[in-house]
């Protein structure tokens, strides 16, 4: 996978003059499983906007990765096996860990080929250092959280293993008098939201802050390479009412939750598409839509078990996917 995007990206990048290069959207989902998506036949979740897509682009269905997070998204960035750069597991916040600093990324790729490069939403390519920051790997212009997961509502950390809770049942991680760590960075600076700050759901931070790029961009000014990196399904399983709204509640609880982040996923895309045809660059655009690995396995089910899951599968449902 890894490979077919850094030479497809990069030949689009260097055949034409600044003014007829594609805008390159990258819209990375998080655990969105193969076959909970629309297009794929599946009837209960409502992805409208991705089925659009599939049934007016190509579709890739021997896409295969890593069934971790981070791994697949170092090969993105790097266009290597994830063997090959030290990422076989998730990294942690040691200085030396994470995507290494000395692998060039495609992001200055891109940037060096002349395009305008933003990253907006969860990065999970090392933290321990400032040179792991996306606003240091290539890009003019980042808003997100460095780690795995986070509360989708508010972007504190998670004290849960890794964030696995469900909708109301998510402690924030708390240090320093109890007050709670929050992951949300603009650029080199921390973000200014606050612990009382629940009236944006994540992922729409994210997708607003490429539409803001989008918006700014001009018939004049270099070609947008935007890398979308968004948390949906990743738990928690936390999604905005407005796309709860298709699922009864009679459903199981953790497949409603989940099917309510698949289709918050799909209406930011939908928004994403929305503004680029609004500014008339729609066919100007190369986008991307896939998945760091397969859907995860819940097993809230189980007697005084809160609502967890991983991508622990390493059969095909964790490797195959959108």
């Amino acid at each position: 996978m890894a490979r077919t995007l850094l030479l497809l990206l990069a030949a689009v990048s260097s055949a034409a003059t600044n003014a007829t290069k594609p805008h390159v959207m990258l819209i990375v989902g998080d655990d969105v499983g193969n076959y909970n998506l629309g297009y794929h036949g599946n009837t209960e979740v409502k992805t409208p906007e991705i089925d659009a897509l599939a049934t007016g682009g190509a579709r890739f269905e021997r896409m295969y990765a890593y069934f971790w997070c981070s791994p697949s998204r170092a090969s993105i960035m790097s266009g290597r096996f994830p063997a090959h750069i030290y990422q076989t597991q998730q990294p942690m916040g040691h200085t030396d860990d994470g995507l290494p600093r000395q692998m060039t990324t495609l992001a200055e790729k891109m940037r060096g080929t002349g395009y305008r490069t933003v990253q907006a939403g969860k990065w999970h390519l090392g933290q321990g250092s400032t040179g792991h920051m996306p606003i240091n790997r290539g890009f003019d212009s980042s808003l997100g959280f460095l780690s795995g997961a986070e509360n989708h509502v508010n972007q504190s950390m998670c004290s849960a293993t890794l964030c696995f809770e469900a909708a109301g049942g998510v402690k924030p991680l708390r240090i320093l008098a109890g007050h709670p760590l929050f992951d949300l960075w603009h650029d080199h600076d921390v973000g200014t939201i606050g612990e009382t700050d629940t009236g944006t759901f994540g992922d729409d931070r994210w997708t607003d802050h490429v539409i803001g790029a989008i918006n700014e961009t001009s018939s004049t000014s270099k070609p947008l390479f935007a890398y979308l990196t968004l948390a949906a399904a990743h738990s928690p399983l936390q999604a905005p009412d407005t796309a709860l709204a298709p699922y009864p509640e009679s459903m199981y609880r953790d497949r409603r939750l989940y099917s309510g982040l698949i289709s918050s996923m799909d209406a930011n895309i939908g928004r994403l598409v929305a503004a680029l045809k609004g500014k008339d660059m729609w066919s100007n655009t190369l986008l991307w839509f896939v998945s760091d690995n397969g859907g995860p396995i819940y097993w809230s089910h189980l007697a005084g078990v809160p609502s967890m899951g991983a991508p622990l599968n390493t059969g095909g449902g964790a490797n195959n996917h959108p």
